[in-house]
């Protein structure tokens, strides 16, 4: 609703909800529903860029909440799909509000043992990166996707007043985009701009975060050791040896599927821990070991 009674440049946001409403046959730029993703249940929640820029409004906020807390007592996991200029300004602090209630509702859903896998699409700005965007167990995005809280033309006519300089200086190249924002650890996974690829990735995921094919199946015990291993003199010297085993050979031969996950959700990645969700045994399971490299240039890099 324009209970603000807001216009820019002679047109009313009344006129502009109309616009939008019947343009995209909905009332709001986010869509909800359960869908089935290789077997596996999931409320899947998508923002609409057509409709006012997939902004987050009270309409908006309150679908989104309200798919998170359906997820929630169903017990199943939630995709959020997010492609927005951020909060509506049109809606003033209300839309801000937005992002708390929504955040709520994500952390209920966290506490009830719950996945949630956040795609962040081509642009991910304002409110919503702010936010939940943000929030997920798992945070895939598109290769190339700007991903950030204010826009370029925002922070450099506002916080550098306009001084090209100061922005290139405060803003390097390659600034707010998935690859720079996965190198400061903040996503875990960068895929093609390609939606097959982009959907065989959160299926994958989700059916790793889901316990896995076979879930209830029981764990491969471990062969007993023969007497000629028993009986081996220790060769302590291989444990330096440049082709001894190591975790990364371990993950690409010793599970069925291996998902690598980048970013601490911090400040970076680690090029010495290698991590991410596996299958084994017909488990799913989680994976870390240190990663150092079978050449003196490997091990200096890491």
């Amino acid at each position: 609703k324009d209970f603000l009674k807001f216009s820019f440049s002679g047109t009313s946001y009344a006129d502009q909800l109309a616009a939008a409403s019947q343009k995209a046959g909905d009332v709001c730029a986010v869509t909800c529903a359960e869908q089935d993703v290789n077997g596996v249940n999931v409320m899947w929640v998508k923002h609409n860029f057509g409709f006012l820029g997939g902004s987050l409004g009270c309409a908006e906020g309150e679908r989104v909440t309200r798919a998170f807390e359906h997820a929630t007592a169903a017990g199943i996991p939630v995709v959020v799909e997010s492609k927005s200029g951020g909060a509506r300004m049109q809606e003033g602090v209300l839309s801000l509000m937005q992002m708390a209630k929504v955040s709520v509702a994500v952390e209920a859903h966290r506490r009830a043992g719950l996945a949630f896998i956040s795609v962040l699409d081509e642009p991910t700005y304002g409110g919503v990166s702010a936010s939940y965007a943000m929030q997920a167990d798992v945070r895939i995005s598109v290769a190339g996707a700007r991903i950030g809280f204010a826009g370029p033309d925002v922070i450099l006519n506002t916080m550098m007043e306009g001084d090209q300089a100061a922005y290139d200086l405060a803003c390097p190249e390659r600034f707010q985009t998935s690859e720079f924002v996965m190198e400061r650890g903040q996503l875990d996974i960068v895929v093609p701009n390609e939606p097959k690829e982009r959907d065989a990735t959160v299926a994958g995921v989700l059916s790793l975060l889901n316990g896995g094919p076979g879930a209830a199946a029981a764990p491969i015990p471990a062969p007993p050791p023969t007497e000629a291993e028993l009986s081996a003199e220790s060769d302590y010297t291989k444990s330096r040896a440049m082709d001894r085993p190591q975790a990364q050979d371990l993950m690409g031969g010793l599970f069925e599927r291996f998902v690598e996950l980048k970013g601490d959700g911090k400040v970076g990645t680690d090029a010495c821990i290698r991590g991410g969700l596996a299958a084994l045994g017909g488990r799913a399971c989680v994976v870390l070991g240190n990663s150092q490299g079978h050449s003196p240039g490997a091990l200096q890099a890491t």
